[in-house]
C-alpha cells in the first residue's frame, strides 16, 4: 500500500514538474511566485546587445525584464511569459534576449530603443522613444517567478527545445508590466460614474414631480375661484334686492299710519 502511493506521488510530482538531468543541473533557481533574481548580464561596445539562456519554466513563471543602460541613461521592458508560450514540457527551452537603437528622423529628434525575446513559441518586441546616446551600453536579463536557469548551453544528452516561430511576424507588446490596480481603479471609477447617473436620473424625476404638482395645484385654484365668482355675484345681487325691497315696506306701512291719523282712528 505506502509503496503504491509512494509510486502515486512520484508520478504526479514528476508530471506537473519533471526532474531534469542532473549531468544539466540549473545555476540560478527561482521558487516563490514574486520573487525575483538577475540571471545575466552582458556588455557592449555596441549599439546591440544580446543574451542566449536556457529556461525551465516552473508552474507559476512570470515572465523577464531587460534592462539597458547606456551613457546617462536606462530603459526596460517587461515581457509577460506564460504557459502559452511553452506549450511542450520540454526540460530546457533557449530565450533569446535583444536590445538594439534605432536612429529615427521625428522632429524631435528622438530615437528607438527596441526590446525582443524570443522562446518557445512567443516572439515578443516593444519599443521605447527617447534619447539613447553613445556606441556601447550593458544588457540585463531579470526572471520572476518560479523556474530554473542555465547560463550555458546544456549539450547532449541534456535535451534542449529551440524556439518554434508561429510566423514570420512578431508581437508587438506594451514595455510596461500591467498591474491589478489599473484594474481595480478602472472598476471603482465605472462604479462612481454608475452612481452618479443613477443619481441624475432620481433627481430629473423627482423635479418633474414637483412641476406637475405645482401645476395641478394652481389649476385646482384657478377652477375654484372661476367657479365662485358667479356664485357671489347671485347673493351680492340678491343681497341688493333685499335691501332695495325693505323701504318699499316701509313706506307702506307709514302710509297706513298717515291714513290712520288723518282719519282720527276712525
Amino acid at each position: 500500500m505506502h509503496a503504491t502511493l509512494s509510486l502515486l506521488l512520484l508520478l504526479l510530482t514528476s508530471s506537473t514538474s519533471p526532474a531534469l538531468d542532473h549531468r544539466c543541473p540549473a545555476d540560478i533557481t527561482i521558487s516563490g511566485a514574486e520573487e525575483w533574481a538577475n540571471i545575466t548580464t552582458v556588455q557592449s561596445i555596441t549599439t546591440y546587445q544580446q543574451a542566449y539562456l536556457f529556461v525551465h519554466p516552473d508552474a507559476g513563471f512570470q515572465g523577464v525584464r531587460i534592462v539597458a543602460a547606456g551613457d546617462g541613461w536606462l530603459g526596460d521592458a517587461w515581457f509577460t511569459l506564460d504557459s502559452t508560450c511553452f506549450p511542450l514540457d520540454a526540460e530546457w527551452w533557449l530565450l533569446h534576449a535583444e536590445e538594439w537603437r534605432v536612429q529615427n528622423n521625428y522632429n524631435n529628434n528622438d530615437d528607438d530603443l527596441v526590446f525582443r525575446v524570443w522562446t518557445g513559441v512567443c516572439d515578443l518586441e516593444c519599443r521605447r522613444r527617447g534619447r539613447f546616446p553613445g556606441g556601447g551600453g550593458s544588457l540585463i536579463v531579470a526572471a520572476q517567478g518560479p523556474s530554473r536557469w542555465r547560463l550555458e548551453d546544456p549539450r547532449p544528452p541534456c535535451p534542449l527545445t529551440n524556439y518554434r516561430r508561429q510566423s514570420l511576424t512578431y508581437q508587438t507588446i506594451n514595455c510596461t508590466k500591467p498591474t491589478a490596480t489599473s484594474a481595480n481603479t478602472t472598476s471603482s471609477t465605472t462604479t462612481f460614474t454608475s452612481t452618479a447617473s443613477t443619481t441624475k436620473v432620481v433627481m430629473v424625476a423627482v423635479v418633474m414631480v414637483v412641476v406637475m404638482t405645482v401645476v395641478v395645484v394652481v389649476v385646482t385654484v384657478v377652477v375654484k375661484r372661476r367657479v365662485q365668482q358667479p356664485r357671489n355675484a347671485s347673493a351680492g345681487d340678491m343681497k341688493w334686492q333685499s335691501r332695495g325691497a325693505a323701504p318699499t315696506a316701509r313706506e307702506s306701512m307709514n302710509s297706513l299710519y298717515e291714513a290712520y291719523d288723518n282719519t282720527g282712528g276712525r
